[in-house]
């Protein structure tokens, strides 16, 4: 799934952000701090719907790698960003922002199912970092909405989750949303 993603051309690539962009600004427009991510290795790119996300006066993050542990810092159109670890590109510096504040989160991935499954790199950074989402639901506390984002390509019948793997709201495709049932 990788290699094919990563085989995408760079004009297939700006037509499926132009699309994928146009989905999620129906999506998020009502959120006030989304996450998101700067694309590697044929991912999804989504500095179009950032900036757009900016534009309309939405407050934007980005990850950070910490150890094993992941955080967010708050980007501009002018902060400085650095490639690290893993060829991740973050914020040179910032404020950290809580994951639990955020409205929105744009997860990158793999391969995904229509039941909110993920299959992500392997680290576990966002496994672990929203591990709490379910509980806070479940107690009736805010907590961010998670949205894979990803070629249709990218779609499989079905993965099996493993227990620490946490689900997905919804994901995102330049084909449009896909409704996760989130049957765990």
């Amino acid at each position: 799934m990788r290699r094919r993603r990563a085989g995408l051309s760079a004009a297939a690539l700006d037509g499926a952000e132009r699309r994928l962009a146009d989905h999620l600004d129906r999506l998020i427009a009502p959120c006030s701090l989304v996450a998101g991510y700067l694309a590697i290795d044929g991912e999804m790119p989504l500095d179009l719907a950032l900036s757009r996300c900016r534009s309309r006066g939405t407050r934007t993050v980005l990850p950070v790698l910490d150890g094993r542990s992941m955080g967010f810092v708050e980007i501009t159109d002018e902060t400085p960003l650095v490639t690290r670890r893993f060829g991740l590109v973050e914020p040179a510096h910032g404020e950290a922002v809580d994951p639990m504040s955020l409205d929105a989160v744009l997860l990158p991935l793999v391969a995904f199912d229509a039941s909110g499954n993920r299959l992500g790199m392997g680290g576990g950074f966002y496994d672990r970092c929203f591990a709490p989402v379910a509980e806070r639901r479940a107690a009736g506390l805010p907590a961010p909405m998670l949205i894979g984002v990803a070629h249709a390509l990218q779609r499989v019948d079905a993965l099996r989750p493993e227990p620490w793997d946490v689900p997905l709201d919804q994901v995102v495709t330049e084909a449009g949303t896909v409704l996760a049932r989130n049957i765990r």
